[in-house]
């Protein structure tokens, strides 16, 4: 039998944990009439000839059927990804507890395991996770057999004291490739008791700790750990409180990273002075694809700084500079190094006080930035006569597909001219916003 893409998909589902005489999230209770849904037993088996026949597949499943699954698939589920949320569903409305966390170890020992827990119930999310770890780390003879691949812990309100029993049970995780702990509040003691188990964590490809409001201090910690993650490719710091300090020790934790090609520090107030320690970083980084240092007052002083750096990121596509201050002359140095940067496809200039001069270096070489789809420099006050500059030149950019330069001042003239281009850009699937 052959079963389609489509059907493979629906292998989305949720039942409860046990079998004991509850009423069943298939029956209207209120009518005491069958329900369109499938028996549950009918879905296991759906689920059981998906595994056989699309073994290398990806099965979403709900925290309470994943024993059941397993039970039916065997050997031939390698990747499970649980989508909990800690309030039960539309079909069972009994909240997922640490118990039932823990009794995935037993089950899921010898597959890929991704936890998906955003903004849950984190207290029986944290009790759970440890105790699966735990019986997975201790119970066998070789830790590594616990499959954690990705781990979600995102909005969870995870302190420093968590964030400890985080760190210790990251030791059995060595497998583990994506951890994402956005914004919670795990501070800089909090990033000091992780390290020493990201460093266990060899294969992490993605670490995400925006939001957490590490500071300097933390930064230290977090600069030994990044020096050992030799596979890290996708890191997110944004919205912490690094400032220049901090973003220059993670420079240093960076200098022996090949593999970075995603880097957000945006948001951390860094100054001229922490882009200055930040850039000698991107001689290392030739590989890196996107960069955003918005929100960080970098000033003209910074963003010249940043753009004689440039040619060594010669793979840039997407480089977000907003709200940065940078001015007509920062636009200006900005504007010479673009050029160099043949596979750029989107940039964010942003509420930058560009002015005339600023939007005019702009249009002075866009032509020659082929691989140009969006462009964004809405509220820089550059008014009817930089609207004109970049009007010019905007039918020669042939890739341009989003154009935004709305809270400009453009006036009457600047708009009639710049909307001549809307419906080439709109035929390109893009838009044009004045």
């Amino acid at each position: 039998a052959c079963v389609r893409e489509e059907e493979a998909m629906k292998v989305r589902c949720c039942l409860p944990l046990s079998v004991k005489s509850e009423p069943s999230p298939f029956v209207d209770h209120r009518t005491e009439q069958p329900s369109s849904r499938k028996d549950p037993f009918q879905v296991l088996a759906h689920v059981g000839l998906l595994g056989k026949v699309w073994p290398v597949g990806r099965a979403f499943v709900g925290m309470r059927v994943c024993h059941w699954l397993h039970e039916e698939l065997g050997s031939y589920l390698e990747d499970v990804s649980l989508v909990a949320n800690g309030k039960g569903s539309e079909s069972a409305t009994c909240e997922t507890t640490s118990e039932d966390v823990e009794r995935l170890a037993s089950h899921l020992r010898k597959c890929k395991l991704s936890l998906n827990w955003k903004g849950g119930n984190s207290e029986a999310l944290f009790e759970g996770v440890a105790k699966a770890m735990r019986s997975a780390g201790y119970c066998t003879a070789e830790p590594a057999c616990f499959g954690l691949v990705e781990l979600n812990l995102s909005w969870n309100g995870i302190s420093t004291q968590k964030a400890e029993q985080l760190g210790s049970l990251l030791h059995f995780c060595p497998g583990l490739m994506s951890l994402r702990l956005s914004s919670n509040a795990v501070g800089d003691r909090g990033v000091e008791s992780l390290v020493d188990g990201l460093q266990h964590c060899t294969r992490l490809t993605l670490l995400d700790l925006s939001a957490n409001g590490v500071g300097p201090s933390g930064a230290v910690h977090l600069s030994s750990a990044l020096s050992s993650l030799r596979k890290l490719s996708h890191l997110d710091l944004h919205s912490n409180q690094l400032k220049g300090e901090g973003i220059g020790t993670i420079a240093g934790g960076l200098r022996a990273s090949e593999t970075l090609t995603w880097l957000d520090v945006s948001g951390n107030w860094i100054g001229g002075e922490g882009v200055q320690q930040f850039v000698a970083v991107l001689d290392k980084c030739h590989g890196l694809q996107h960069l955003d240092l918005s929100f960080n007052q970098m000033g003209k002083d910074g963003a010249g700084m940043l753009t004689r750096k440039l040619d060594c990121c010669t793979r840039i596509t997407n480089l977000n500079l907003s709200l940065n201050g940078i001015g007509a002359e920062g636009a200006r140095q900005l504007a010479e190094s673009l050029t160099r940067c043949p596979l750029l496809a989107r940039l964010d200039l942003s509420a930058n006080d560009l002015r005339c001069e600023g939007a005019g270096s702009l249009a002075g070489v866009l032509s020659d930035c082929p691989g140009l789809t969006q462009l964004d420099i809405k509220n820089n006050r550059i008014e009817e006569e930089g609207a004109s500059r970049l009007a010019d030149v905007v039918g020669h950019c042939t890739a341009l597909t989003r154009l935004n330069l709305q809270w400009n001042g453009l006036g009457r003239g600047g708009r009639g001219r710049l909307a001549e281009f809307r419906e080439s850009l709109q035929a390109k699937g893009g838009s044009l916003n004045l």
